[in-house]
């Protein structure tokens, strides 16, 4: 049985913050059977790997900061457990500028503390507030990530559902709405917004 729990982080759920985007658009998601909800993982973020049984899903767990530069704990946004692999979500309310590898390192070496004994593959993916970076380890894999990829996979499965399937159609218009709620769409929605054609005077970026 799926197991869900939920840190102490969130206040308000309609505040305009990253803790609540990753709740709303998340919890939606649960709402989904597993094997849907996996499928737009996988989708949304490119992972190949079979993530079947998913066991448990944390919002904002709290693990033991040894070897790390907080003080005291680390507090990812989201950790999911499959038989094989583990997920950490790191997410930021926009889609640039945000993330910086010093916390994504600081949440592997948590997660070891915590879990390293079990010997399973860890899967981090940073989502939204992407910046360059060339971080790398030998602990998790990498998928770095746009909030728009979670919008394309929705997208992409609403459009793969039969004809009667309401319920399932619902949730994923729900989470659809939640992601342009927080200005996040897919690109095919942006591809079909009417083009905005803008005339200037001569040189009025020059003399403006």
């Amino acid at each position: 049985m799926l197991k869900i729990k939920q840190g102490q982080k969130l206040r308000n759920f309609l505040n305009n913050n990253e803790d609540n985007l990753t709740f709303n658009v998340f919890t939606r998601l649960l709402y989904l059977n597993e094997a849907s909800f996996v499928e737009i993982v996988k989708n949304a973020f490119g992972i190949k790997y079979d993530l079947h049984n998913l066991k448990e899903i944390t919002f904002w767990p709290s693990w033991n900061a040894l070897n790390t530069q907080n003080n005291k704990r680390v507090i990812p946004d989201l950790f999911l457990r499959c038989d094989d692999y583990d997920i950490i979500i790191e997410a930021k309310r926009y889609d640039l500028g945000q993330q910086y590898d010093g916390q994504w390192e600081n949440q592997i070496n948590a997660y070891l503390n915590e879990y390293g004994s079990d010997n399973k593959r860890l899967l981090y993916i940073p989502l939204g507030g992407m910046s360059y970076s060339k971080f790398n380890n030998t602990v998790a894999d990498m998928y770095q990530s746009y909030w728009f990829q979670l919008a394309n996979a929705c997208e992409r499965s609403l459009g793969e559902l039969s004809d009667n399937d309401n319920s399932t159609s619902k949730i994923l218009v729900d989470i659809l709405r939640i992601l342009a709620f927080y200005g996040h769409t897919s690109l095919k929605t942006l591809n079909s917004l009417p083009q905005i054609k803008i005339t200037t005077t001569p040189n009025y970026f020059i003399n403006g």
